[in-house]
């Protein structure tokens, strides 16, 4: 997966990502005012999320992320669903039908590189829906948010996705679990590639006691353990919300990964 990811930025030089679901969502009418957000959409109106797929490759998204960031297997239990249809809500396959019929229909005529799918991977504060996906500060014990995390990055992984896109982290220690998870499914399955986003907030900069310190912290926990260990399949780590001169050591020592800073 490495490969497609180098092919395309050889060929456009630069991947572009696809933009809000939420927001598409709610434009064409989807009411996601529940504590499921835009997993709600998975359930009531699959068909929008899949034109929202489309709608993004055809304006020039190279990937799409799937509505999975708050489909979470506890979340949907706590609405009414058993566990065996919580696990069987699939966001990746709306993305891949998209993609294949979009593909078909006009980007391989317009020599496109052919999208890659994320597989959405929200934060447990996700899934709480109170704003701590924000602050990280859960109150629960490592054991809890692995057991979390591993069944849905599987079953992600297992419907198709080409990448596991762990994003918006508030907290270090939630990072490396599913780092750890990602790590496990590279050694188990072949081919898994992990991309990681860290969203550096308030509360990590104070439990370091500096911006600075907060990413340093980060960088050689996430990138010692993945990029040392098992470098061909991490593709990048992206950090959000954090000043560019934060990271710009990292840009400048990284160079054999490529990393973002938004």
């Amino acid at each position: 997966m490495a490969d497609k990811i180098k092919e395309l930025l050889e060929k456009n030089g630069q991947m572009i990502i696809d933009g809000s679901m939420s927001t598409a969502l709610e434009q064409m009418g989807a009411n996601l005012n529940c504590n499921l957000w835009t997993a709600r959409a998975l359930v009531d109106t699959p068909e929008l999320v899949k034109k929202v797929h489309t709608d993004y490759f055809k304006a020039g998204a190279d990937c799409g992320i799937t509505c999975s960031y708050q489909a979470t297997i506890p979340g949907l239990m706590e609405n009414v669903f058993t566990h065996d249809e919580a696990a069987e809500i699939d966001s990746v396959k709306l993305l891949l039908e998209a993609r294949e019929e979009w593909w078909n229909a006009e980007g391989k005529a317009q020599g496109r590189v052919y999208p890659l799918c994320l597989a959405g991977i929200g934060p447990y504060g996700a899934y709480l829906a109170d704003g701590s996906e924000y602050r990280g500060n859960y109150g629960v014990s490592d054991e809890a948010l692995r057991t979390f995390h591993k069944e849905r990055m599987e079953i992600l992984w297992n419907a198709g996705a080409d990448i596991l896109l762990i994003e918006t982290q508030p907290s270090l220690r939630e990072a490396l679990i599913e780092a750890e998870i990602a790590l496990f499914l590279c050694f188990r399955i072949v081919g898994v590639v992990a991309l990681l986003a860290f969203l550096m907030t308030l509360a990590e900069v104070l439990a370091t006691g500096s911006g600075g310190a907060a990413f340093r912290l980060v960088e050689a926990a996430l990138l010692g353990l993945l990029f040392l260990f098992a470098p061909e399949w991490v593709t990048a780590l992206s950090v959000r919300s954090a000043r560019k001169n934060r990271v710009s050591g990292m840009l400048e020592t990284r160079r054999t990964k490529p990393a973002s800073a938004r």
